[in-house]
């Protein structure tokens, strides 16, 4: 009897979308697992060798571009497993990763939803895909990066994203990346499917606070490991992508539903984003090549936090 169906959309990222379904086969039974991929209407080749290489994958093929939500929903409207993942495209999974976050669900029914640790290869991500929901208190913390500061952590440590460092047990938090989460179907039918206000980003932490809303927790498990290829199912976006951080803006007004606190926490936003630029540029002075690395990133923040403010 299955017992987990598997969600991947995919639009126009043919070899990374084989390459995570060579991964994911590699690391379950089939007997146990279905996986299903929503096409979004690719030009490229992804379809045809798709058909080719998986004819054992349950495919729906949209004839536009849906967005992210919605190609997801398509499928957990269908679905009859007691545990669903959403995966990306762009993610390879390692080892027995899903496995552990599945057996982890069935081990703690008071756990509506997990998350893996999701790396990027290259190690350049700094901040977990997890954290805690927007708010002035979690905007100061991230933006201005005083969970990386390791005296001050004990005392700032709840921030929108996490800080990449060692956690040796499975973590409670507030919202978990639609890149890899786990659900329970009861869960499903309980909160209802994604938001489907945006095309992409934004909508995890939305659904995630509605699981919570409805009195299930939210774990990170840090000893399941997906690498994450970071914006690659993004295609056609620039190397730095700023959607998620306009979204993140749109979607903390509707939480607060308080005009003012919003242009305050887009400030906030760009107060940190400035002063860790700001940082970066002294530091690139010294020749620090990871500061030259990151600067430019962190300018373009900057300006995508203040380009938010309506």
């Amino acid at each position: 009897m299955k017992e987990l169906s598997i969600i991947i959309v995919n639009w126009n990222t043919a070899d990374l979308t084989i390459n995570c379904l060579y991964s994911v086969f590699e690391n379950v039974d089939e007997t146990k697992v279905d996986v299903w991929l929503v096409d979004n209407n690719s030009s490229d080749d992804s379809v045809e060798r798709i058909k080719k290489e998986f004819s054992q994958v349950l495919l729906i093929e949209n004839e536009v571009n849906v967005g992210f939500a919605k190609a997801n929903n398509q499928v957990l409207r269908k679905v009859k497993t007691p545990f669903i993942m959403l995966l990306n495209s762009d993610t390879i999974v390692d080892g027995k990763a899903i496995d552990t976050l599945v057996n982890y669900l069935k081990e703690n029914k008071e756990v509506g939803a997990v998350g893996p640790h999701l790396p990027m290869p290259n190690g350049n991500l700094k901040t977990l895909s997890c954290g805690y929901l927007p708010s002035i208190k979690t905007a100061v913390n991230y933006s201005f990066g005083l969970t990386r500061i390791p005296m001050l952590y004990r005392f700032f440590q709840k921030a929108i994203f996490l800080p990449m460092r060692k956690y040796n047990a499975p973590l409670d938090i507030e919202w978990l990346s639609g890149a890899c989460i786990a659900v329970r179907k009861e869960v499903v039918d309980d909160v209802g499917f994604l938001p489907e206000d945006y095309f992409m980003y934004a909508e995890d932490m939305q659904w995630c606070e509605n699981i919570l809303k409805n009195g299930w927790k939210l774990k990170f498990i840090p000893n399941a490991i997906i690498w994450h290829l970071m914006g690659a199912s993004s295609k056609g976006q620039n190397k730095v992508s700023t959607t998620w951080l306009k979204n993140l803006r749109s979607y903390y007004f509707k939480r607060s539903s308080n005009r003012a606190k919003s242009y305050i926490f887009s400030y906030i936003l760009y107060s940190g984003f400035l002063l860790r630029y700001s940082t970066l540029l002294l530091l690139r002075m010294t020749g620090n090549r990871w500061a030259k690395y990151k600067c430019n990133d962190f300018k373009i923040y900057m300006k995508a936090s203040i380009d938010t403010i309506e």
